[in-house]
């Protein structure tokens, strides 16, 4: 049985700025920048813990994550066409990103069948952007999840934007 999830807020508080706090109980859990460039990278922090992602290619990109601790040095991942993300971390841990609603472009994080977030966006014109449900706690890939699947979703949103 599932625990009764925490909430965590996504808000962006400025319009022209590309940075988004991250609100557990009304307080700022963690910040995620995105770089004003053509090239999609973010930095992400939270307490101690600091990502840099970034995007590699155009026709197949892959995603490459840095850490500014240890142990999660640097890696890479790639999504599949639909979505679909299977990620190892250091340490052995297997995730699996998966969408669940595309039509509202909702993603839930796996761990061993079982889902450790969900990220639902919110579409409207306030600054709330989208409310993340929190399963597993304890997790200690809690944040780096978060920041993949935040990246992954700014990518895409992104590219929708060029596209209309």
């Amino acid at each position: 049985m599932l625990q009764t999830p925490y909430e965590i807020l996504v808000t962006k508080p400025a319009v022209f700025k590309r940075e988004y706090h991250f609100l557990k109980d009304e307080k700022i859990f963690g910040t995620i920048t995105a770089a004003k460039s053509f090239r999609p990278e973010i930095v992400s922090k939270s307490g101690d813990e600091e990502w840099k992602l970034t995007q590699n290619g155009w026709w197949r990109p892959s995603f490459q994550y840095v850490g500014s601790h240890r142990p999660y040095a640097k890696g890479k991942f790639r999504p599949e066409w639909n979505g679909r993300l299977d990620f190892v971390t250091s340490d052995g841990s297997k995730y699996t990103l998966k969408k669940v609603k595309w039509y509202l472009a909702s993603t839930i994080w796996y761990k061993d069948d079982k889902p450790i977030l969900r990220i639902n966006p919110i579409h409207s014109f306030n600054n709330k952007r989208a409310a993340i449900s929190v399963y597993v706690p304890g997790d200690p890939n809690i944040w780096l999840l978060i920041s993949i699947a935040w990246h992954l979703y700014l990518i895409n949103k992104r590219q929708a934007t060029a596209a209309a």
